[in-house]
């Protein structure tokens, strides 16, 4: 990221596989302490987490030294007045009670009160409506890629789109996306009693999950609007490279030298965002998609909703977003030694027992009754 944020920085919400979003914990040269507020509410059941940190010093050796920020007092209040107290259920994570029944059409508003009296509030954030996708597709293409030594051998690989419509919007609806791929893969081990004058193996099944496919902020833009103000089509979700050697070094692939059969599980979150929401991403955007030219915007202060009230020259960093959330899943294989993708049922996949949960026969999900 931009290594060089001084006082003024840069605070981004970066959006996981899982489709929760985590704080960047932003650097700063001065001692004085920042409040990271990370926190938002959607049209599906809760509970909802609201998380609180300071902001790192620049000279801290890793963003995971940031601190939480502990004993603060937290409601949500609804555009009725309605307030609900969030309860602390881990040092510096906030956890909405079970009263609070999000309504699509309402709007919301985040109050803090931290341990030495400071107070900050965001902005009224309205839930919007969700509105489901017309259809999800891929494209199987072939590009090089920079492996580790610096070539570019050819790789195929899958090209997610979707597209989007909403009849009865007069503007263009605004959306966020983000991914949350499982990698399940087959390979062989030897059977028991095999010895050298005897052959024989067995597979062995495992996977990896919540891996991403995007490495910033996306969000529909202009690139794939219509027409149509109502429309959006063919708008990219990203890419899965069907070669091993394709993925990158942190994704771990266990026995790459063994792997016989891969099988993808990719869930897509869709957020139906409101116009304040949708200014902070593409703001967070056109700053992480800068490349050092000439003209690209220079790195600066990322202005949140979040505000302190007792004193308003104390900077807060972050972003109360309430967005309604619409999930798919796709499940993509080789059948014929061609690469197929089919909608399947959304599931939770279970993590493994370790980097690779071994079993001789697939797990009762495996295949999501395709296979």
């Amino acid at each position: 990221m931009f290594r060089y944020i001084n006082l003024y920085i840069l605070t981004l919400l970066i959006l996981c596989a899982t489709g929760c979003s985590e704080i960047y914990y932003p650097k700063v040269t001065s001692n004085n302490e920042f409040l990271v507020v990370n926190g938002f509410i959607t049209n599906t059941n809760g509970p909802f987490v609201v998380k609180l940190s300071k902001a790192v010093k620049y000279s801290s050796d890793s963003v995971t030294n940031a601190e939480p920020v502990t004993q603060a007092s937290l409601t949500i209040t609804d555009n009725n007045n309605v307030s609900y107290a969030l309860t602390e259920t881990s040092p510096g994570k906030y956890t909405t009670p079970p009263s609070l029944v999000s309504r699509v059409g309402n709007s919301y508003k985040l109050h803090i009160k931290t341990a030495d009296g400071d107070i900050y509030e965001s902005d009224y954030q309205k839930l919007t409506r969700p509105i489901s996708y017309d259809s999800i597709k891929y494209y199987n293409i072939t590009e090089g890629f920079l492996d580790a030594n610096k070539l570019l051998p050819k790789t195929t690989k899958a090209d997610i789109r979707i597209d989007l419509s909403d009849s009865s919007s007069v503007e263009k609806v605004k959306y966020r996306f983000t991914t949350n791929l499982t990698i399940q893969y087959t390979y062989l081990v030897p059977s028991e009693g095999a010895t050298s004058s005897t052959s024989g193996s067995i597979p062995v099944y495992g996977w990896l999950t919540d891996l991403s496919l995007e490495n910033d902020v996306n969000i529909t833009d202009e690139s794939s609007s219509s027409s149509d103000s109502s429309r959006i089509s063919n708008h990219k979700i990203g890419f899965i490279p069907f070669s091993v050697t394709a993925y990158p070094d942190d994704w771990h692939l266990p026995h790459m030298g063994a792997l016989t059969h891969f099988y993808y599980y990719l869930v897509i979150n869709q957020y139906t965002l409101n116009d304040a929401s949708f200014a902070y991403y593409k703001a967070a955007k056109k700053q992480l998609d800068a490349t050092g030219k000439i003209f690209d915007p220079i790195a600066s202060q990322l202005w949140g909703n979040i505000k302190c009230i007792n004193n308003p020259s104390r900077l807060a960093f972050g972003f109360f977003e309430a967005s309604s959330l619409t999930t798919s899943a796709m499940f993509i294989f080789d059948r014929d030694e061609k690469m197929v993708g089919e909608k399947v049922p959304y599931i939770d996949i279970p993590e493994p027992t370790s980097i690779t949960n071994l079993s001789k026969r697939p797990p009762l999900w495996w295949g999501h009754g395709i296979l």
